[in-house]
């Protein structure tokens, strides 16, 4: 039997498609305040937005009138007719940001014109109205969503846990921050300043304010015109990269999206430059013909359909190739002196004795085993690769794979035992960090010192990292330190999975050219380890194979 469904369902499965998590709430009202010709934008988060999210601007705001309209299903100020679809110029069009929240949430809006005596505030308690009347209140629109998905629990219980949530919050409002240097952006998480951002002149500036002074100095300008393409930006020199994407950021026509064919232009005008598995820095704005793309293809709007694809793929790739083919991409060895400079402010390093606490030398090296193998060192592949001869085949090993599954166990079981040897560094590391890593690293502060790292707190959204687990032998320089961050937006942040990070990063890599002392030491720890089949991800550390099976792939044997 078929029965219409009531209007208030239909807002809930609307809802569904539009607001996913509270992230989708503040991107969803940013935009809507962008649109708005503000110049101030305020997001105040509680609990991860799940208690409560509020956005405030000082935009054109709304009359009584439009007030209402605005919490109705597809009712919009941006679109008139169907023509309008295809030439898509404001961020928010679909009419049903505000009608989705208010059916899953405990809804306020405060708004008022400018030249007029009086704001309206209209109150939405699961898509009805519960209140609306006339207040005195300031120019602009301030919207406050509590209690989310109070009505929808089965949403609520799907999400991830509130940390990963902010995080997700954090990236959005740091992403349009970018884009628009000429508004002020403040975010707050539980009466915390987490991301400030005063008004800006240009976009190196923000950049500045954003990822801090280190990331400014090292990025190219990008400014490259070709009808009806205008591209520009900044992008990263290719040592400026990063384990992950989170410090790229695409706009076409300042919406920010994401979009494989872009994307792909990027690497392949870096090409050679990069290591393999790293990514560079990219802020990078196209300025294109609205009628040229759709971007109604999705709808959260995150993605978008280019109509000339083949196009606009050369024109990005050009845009790129012509930034960095004219800029000295070397980097530059700059001697510290033991100190940390940042701006005009010096911090003098304190003296240990002239030495570190405790002397930590690869193990590698410095092994006293006497034991001896039971298989033969025959070579390697590529820098990667293990060739043995065992008593009855012959076996390749990953060393990566076997370095990590042996630093995995060695510091698991020191963290078990409480027992997790420290090294003080000489010169502490200052981090510079994205608010969304300066986030992360507010949030687990205390599990970083469980795990041997000592972090502390330098202004808005800087570190300084003055301790960290001797296992970490490979960490001095702050890049691997930044690509575990990145490692630790994407797990969920239980200690086994951060000691599983931290062994990965820590361990050989792949092209590390190991001496045979060092490959004979390595299969001797491994052998000792309580599973020593496999890396902690699961990868196989050793691959065998029989004389036998040797013989009969040369057709020795039948």
């Amino acid at each position: 039997m078929i029965t219409k469904l009531d209007q208030n369902l239909i807002n809930k499965i609307a809802a569904g498609e539009v607001i996913e998590r509270p992230a989708s709430v503040v991107k969803e009202l940013i935009e809507n305040s962008i649109d708005a010709n503000a110049t101030k934008i305020i997001v105040e988060i509680k609990e991860s937005g799940f208690s409560l999210i509020k956005v405030k601007d000082n935009g054109i705001g709304m009359n009584n009138e439009d007030a209402k309209l605005s919490i109705e299903r597809h009712a919009t100020s941006k679109i008139k007719d169907a023509d309008d679809l295809f030439k898509i110029s404001t961020l928010g069009f679909r009419g049903e940001a505000l009608a989705s929240i208010a059916s899953i949430s405990n809804l306020s809006i405060i708004t008022k014109e400018k030249d007029t005596d009086t704001a309206y505030n209209i109150s939405v308690l699961g898509g009805k109205v519960t209140d609306e009347r006339e207040v005195g209140y300031e120019d602009g629109t301030t919207i406050e969503v509590r209690d989310l998905f109070f009505n929808v629990p089965a949403r609520k219980k799907f999400l991830k846990n509130m940390g990963h949530e902010f995080q997700i919050i954090v990236d959005i409002v740091t992403r349009y921050s970018l884009i628009h240097p000429e508004i002020f952006f403040k975010l707050t998480h539980n009466e915390k300043n987490i991301l400030l951002c005063p008004f800006a002149d240009n976009l190196k500036s923000r950049i500045l304010d954003v990822y801090g002074k280190e990331v400014a100095k090292n990025i190219i300008e990008v400014n490259f015109e070709q009808e009806p393409y205008k591209i520009t930006g900044y992008i990263g020199k290719p040592f400026l990269t990063r384990g992950d994407t989170s410090h790229q950021s695409l706009y076409v026509n300042t919406r920010y999206i994401k979009n494989n064919i872009i994307s792909s232009s990027i690497y392949e005008a870096y090409h050679t430059l990069l290591f393999k598995h790293r990514h560079p820095f990219v802020v990078l704005s196209i300025q294109i013909d609205p009628t040229l793309i759709d971007v109604n293809v999705h709808p959260t709007k995150k993605e978008i359909r280019i109509n000339r694809e083949d196009e606009m793929r050369d024109v990005v790739f050009l845009a790129i190739k012509n930034a960095l083919d004219s800029k000295d991409l070397f980097p530059k060895i700059e001697d510290k002196q033991d100190r940390i400079w940042v701006d005009e402010v010096k911090i003098e390093v304190p003296e240990v004795k002239k030495k570190v606490e405790k002397t930590v030398q690869s193990e590698l090296v410095m092994s006293e085993e006497k034991e001896e193998l039971n298989v033969r060192i025959l070579g390697k592949v590529h820098k990667c690769f293990v060739i043995l001869e065992t008593e009855d085949g012959i076996c390749l090993l990953d060393q990566h794979a076997a370095d990590e599954r042996v630093n995995y166990e060695k510091f698991m079981d020191m963290y078990m035992s409480k027992n997790i040897e420290v090294q003080q560094l000489l010169n502490p590391l200052l981090l510079d960090l994205s608010p969304q890593e300066n986030a992360l690293i507010e949030q687990n502060l205390e599990m970083f010192k469980e795990l041997g790292f000592t972090i502390e707190s330098f202004g808005q959204s800087s570190f300084i990292l003055r301790s960290l687990p001797v296992i970490l032998r490979r960490l001095q320089d702050k890049q691997v330190f930044l690509d575990m961050l990145g490692d630790l937006k994407s797990i969920d942040k239980t200690k086994e999975a951060i000691i599983t990070s931290m062994a990965c990063r820590s361990s050989i890599m792949k092209g590390d050219d190991l001496s045979q002392t060092e490959l004979k030491n390595l299969l001797l720890r491994l052998e000792k380890t309580k599973s020593p089949y496999t890396c902690p991800h699961g990868r196989p550390t050793k691959i065998f194979m029989t004389l036998l099976e040797l013989e009969r792939k040369f057709k020795r044997r039948a």
